[in-house]
């Protein structure tokens, strides 16, 4: 079994020290560190999936950073790398081999794919009564051109991604190609190719390989350091969590408070407490709180949401009770925390467990929103999740309902 990817993915511990999520190369070296309870896969097909995985979550919240008003990734991280336009540029190597133009010409001959217009203009026939026969014709012709400047720079575009991600797949080298590395030519050779280009796939070709000679601006560039990640992954849990589970519009869930300044005679607003998703299935609201916690790897009781979050939450189903209005019997509240849930302490055919339910002492917990579920969530799970919404919302709703 080819298992060479093993040695460099881990899950991270979420202690100090050991938080970053993502692919980092030093000195040539790459590391791959996955989030708390992910459970990584036992081949390297298996683990090259995990990786895109990984890189697919990181990418798309990347994007959605100024939307979402999170600061996810800091100016330290490098999280521009082209790595899919990478991993397109190997597989179509893998796929069809060196990229090769052809040139087209015309002459006469008697076999061939015969151009009848030129065959028309150019070649008298022999007329048979009221016929025109042609015994001869303008036929199309095609011959490869192995060394043009564009099949020289999609050599180097594959030597770049191989040079960057090549570590990915068995075959991990390949030869630097002749033609020194010249960006303003590059990009403009590309560019004019794209001009000229109808095919879809051509285009997504040529786009990947101006991407990728425009992500360096030198030789020395393509065998630096680099690193594509996160150290706030609690971020990217909570928009996972959201994406997966909440409404779009959840202000109206936001509870308000203000001052009012009496010798100035003029009211400030405060910020909102912001519940991370508002779920409402059935016309039953769960306000859930995501929490990137590692109880679900350690089962350290320190290690589960505090007071001051579990007053949050019946905060927030009190004010969706007493000011909006909503029956208290249909307010739900808990807390979603990750874990592997095939190989770790809490091992379990499901992947939504329900492990306990957080009250307080100064309420009468009469109410479900007063008894905060504690979920456990699959990583893995919740990350392949996305283009599978109901069933996963179903089985949250009735995990919470069932135990509270």
């Amino acid at each position: 079994m080819d298992n060479t990817l093993n040695t460099i993915c881990r899950v991270v511990t979420g202690f100090e020290g050991d938080t970053f999520i993502g692919i980092k190369v030093e000195n040539g070296t790459p590391e791959v560190t996955f989030p708390i309870g992910y459970n990584l896969s036992n081949d390297d097909k298996g683990l090259r999936e995990d990786i895109f995985l990984l890189i697919t979550t990181l990418k798309k919240y990347r994007y959605r950073e100024k939307e979402l008003g999170t600061t996810i990734f800091s100016d330290t991280e490098s999280n521009t790398l082209p790595i899919f336009a990478y991993q397109r540029m190997i597989q179509r190597y893998f796929d069809y081999g060196t990229y090769t133009e052809y040139e087209v010409t015309y002459k006469p001959d008697k076999k061939g794919r015969i151009n009848w217009a030129k065959t028309i203009k150019n070649i008298k026939p022999i007329i048979q009564g009221t016929n025109a026969v042609y015994t001869d014709f303008i036929i199309r012709d095609s011959s490869a051109k192995e060394h043009t400047l564009i099949a020289e720079i999609f050599q180097y575009c594959v030597y770049i991604s191989f040079q960057k991600i090549g570590w990915l797949y068995s075959q991990k080298k390949f030869v630097k190609p002749r033609i020194k590395y010249n960006q303003k030519l590059f990009i403009g050779a590309i560019r004019e190719k794209l001009n000229v280009s109808y095919s879809d796939k051509d285009k997504e070709l040529f786009n990947d390989m101006l991407t990728i000679v425009s992500d360096i601006g030198s030789d020395k560039d393509i065998f630096s350091n680099y690193s594509y990640g996160t150290y706030s992954f609690e971020y990217v849990w909570e928009k996972l969590i959201d994406s997966t589970f909440g409404i779009k519009n959840k202000q109206e869930y936001f509870p308000k408070t203000k001052w009012t300044l009496q010798h100035k005679g003029i009211q400030k607003e405060n910020h909102c407490l912001e519940p991370d998703t508002i779920l409402i299935q059935n016309d039953t609201i769960y306000v859930i709180d995501a929490k990137y916690y590692k109880y679900g790897v350690t089962g350290i009781p320190s290690h589960l949401p505090d007071t001051s979050s579990v007053q949050k939450q019946i905060t927030y189903g009190e004010y969706i009770h007493t000011y909006m209005g909503i029956s208290p019997d249909r307010i739900y509240n808990a807390f979603l925390m990750p874990a592997n849930l095939e190989k770790g302490i809490s091992k379990d055919t499901d992947k939504i467990v329900f492990i306990g339910v957080a009250t307080s002492d100064w309420k009468q917990n009469n109410y479900p929103y007063e008894h905060v579920a504690g979920i456990l969530i699959d990583t893995k799970f919740l990350m392949l999740s996305n283009n599978n919404k109901q069933n996963i919302k179903d089985l949250l709703c009735q995990r919470i309902k069932t135990n509270i």
